[in-house]
């Protein structure tokens, strides 16, 4: 994506602490802009059984996992806006 001349790219991830022994990953958010990379923390966390990384969201049919991805759309979007 480009805005004003600016390359900006955003990727949702899980990523994994070195003491993380348990199944649940925290989920970031990497902003890039002309190349300039930030990690930002969602506060919020995912099974790593249910993540998909191709999608960069949640997979499945509950109800949390639908209200996950549409927070972490939210974000993106609201993101791109700014």
């Amino acid at each position: 994506m480009c805005y004003a001349g600016k390359e900006l790219w955003i990727d949702v991830f899980l990523k994994t602490t070195k003491n993380q022994i348990e199944t649940l990953r925290s989920i970031y958010v990497k902003i890039t802009v002309d190349g300039k990379a930030t990690e930002l923390s969602t506060k919020r966390k995912c099974e790593l059984s249910r993540w998909s990384t191709a999608a960069g969201r949640a997979s499945g049919n509950k109800e949390s996992t639908k209200e996950l991805n549409y927070y972490l759309d939210t974000l993106v979007f609201t993101t791109q806006v700014l």
